[in-house]
C-alpha cells in the first residue's frame, strides 16, 4: 500500500520539481545589466579642506533601448540594484587617487529619500587609476523608473591636488523584468 502512494508521489514531486526549475530557468531570462557612465570633475585643492562636498550635474537616463533589447519596458521592471560602481582617472593623464581618503556617493529622486548608494574608506596610496566601491543592497526600483536620477557625493581628502580632475563612475545595475509578460 505504501509502495503504490509511494509510486504515484514521485511522479508528482518530478513534475513540480521540474515546474519549479523552469520558473528559474525564467526567471533568469527575465533579467538583465544596465551600464551608466557619467563624469564629475573634483577641483584643484592647495589647502586640504576635510571632507570636500560633490555634486554631479542630473544624470539624464534613458533606459528604453535596453529595455526593447531585452523585450521590455521600464513600467515592467520588477527589480534594480546596483551591482557594480567604480571610480576611473579621466584626467589628469598621471593623477591617480592618491589624494583621495574615502568616498560616499547618493542617489536621489523627486519624491524618494536621497540614499547611499556606494561607498569606499581608507583608499590606499598605491597610485590607483581605478577603485571600486562598496555597493548598498538597496532596491533601486523607484529611483530607475523616473526620467532622470541625481547622483551627488562627499570626497574626503588627506592630500592636495594639484589639478582638477576629470573622473568617471561607471555603474552596472542588475534590472529583473517582465519581459512579455513572463
Amino acid at each position: 500500500m505504501y509502495m503504490r502512494k509511494i509510486a504515484f508521489l514521485f511522479p508528482v514531486l518530478v513534475f513540480l520539481f521540474s515546474l519549479s526549475s523552469c520558473e528559474d530557468v525564467l526567471d533568469d531570462l527575465t533579467k538583465f545589466t544596465v551600464k551608466d557612465t557619467s563624469t564629475v570633475s573634483i577641483p584643484a585643492t592647495t589647502v586640504i579642506e576635510l571632507p570636500i562636498t560633490i555634486a554631479t550635474p542630473e544624470i539624464e537616463i534613458d533606459l528604453s533601448e535596453e529595455f526593447d533589447n531585452n523585450n521590455s519596458n521600464k513600467d515592467l521592471i520588477e527589480s534594480a540594484k546596483l551591482q557594480k560602481m567604480s571610480f576611473v582617472v579621466k584626467s589628469p593623464s598621471t593623477g591617480s587617487f592618491d589624494f583621495l581618503n574615502s568616498v560616499e556617493l547618493y542617489i536621489e529622486v523627486e519624491g524618494e529619500e536621497k540614499v547611499l548608494l556606494a561607498s569606499i574608506y581608507d583608499i590606499p596610496e598605491e597610485q590607483l587609476t581605478t577603485i571600486n566601491l562598496d555597493v548598498t543592497d538597496l532596491e533601486l526600483k523607484p529611483y530607475l523608473t523616473k526620467d532622470n536620477y541625481t547622483i551627488s557625493g562627499k570626497i574626503k581628502i588627506d592630500k592636495t591636488n594639484e589639478a582638477e580632475y576629470e573622473i568617471d563612475i561607471n555603474s552596472e545595475f542588475l534590472i529583473d523584468a517582465k519581459i512579455l509578460g513572463i
